[in-house]
């Protein structure tokens, strides 16, 4: 990708604490095929280490797609909506700093994408990884057929979205940024108005490695 082209993915990373596992994460993201993509990482006023070892490996990162924000503490909400701002791609993937992208995560989003009119969201299945090494792929089926099924669906439990296994469409999100007063389950809104307003479809295909802990 020359420096004159926008790129059709931004991996957004926040980072909150996550010195440990931070790194997994952003090797993930770099280790995708292909040159249409970005990656960003935002460290949201870590009290650990995390710049350190952010400062590191964007020290040893040269000619890589990758760019790290340091900022004060402002909450998720609020990294996400700087994400969406600061992020030049046509699709975000919130890609949480103790996760990993599936290896073909982007390669399977453009096959998709390749046969789809710019839907708002993508939503693909992910692999839980547990503590003691467990792993338990969780499907992702079609959707409902229309969009008013689909938001009840979500509203039901349905249809469960994980970060990192979702695509969105950058400019829908910057049109519906996500409620900087809620400090948990801030995504809900989000992915409901996805869901009842704009097409979105589905992809039966892990497209993320989500590690489950206390304190996920």
């Amino acid at each position: 990708m020359s420096a004159s082209e926008r790129p059709r993915f931004s991996i957004v990373i926040p980072c909150y604490n996550y010195a440990g596992v931070v790194e997994r994460a952003i090797c993930s993201a770099l280790a995708q095929k292909g040159n249409d993509y970005e990656v960003l990482v935002i460290n949201d006023g870590s009290t650990d280490h995390s710049r350190e070892v952010l400062e590191r490996i964007v020290a040893t990162a040269s000619g890589q797609p990758l760019r790290v924000i340091h900022q004060s503490n402002a909450g998720l909400s609020a990294v996400r909506n700087r994400g969406a701002q600061l992020a030049t791609g046509d699709y975000l993937i919130y890609l949480d700093a103790d996760d990993e992208l599936a290896s073909d995560a982007l390669v399977k989003l453009r096959e998709v994408l390749s046969a789809a009119p710019e839907p708002a969201m993508v939503i693909g299945g992910h692999l839980a990884i547990h503590a003691d090494g467990r792993e338990k792929l969780h499907r992702q089926p079609p959707l409902p057929a229309t969009r008013e099924e689909c938001f009840l669906a979500f509203l039901r439990k349905q249809i469960a979205l994980s970060n990192g296994a979702v695509a969105m469409r950058r400019d829908v999100v910057c049109a519906t940024p996500y409620d900087e007063t809620l400090r948990h389950g801030e995504d809900i809104p989000v992915f409901a108005l996805l869901l009842a307003l704009h097409e979105c479809i589905a992809v039966d295909h892990p497209l993320a490695r989500i590690h489950k802990h206390d304190d996920s």
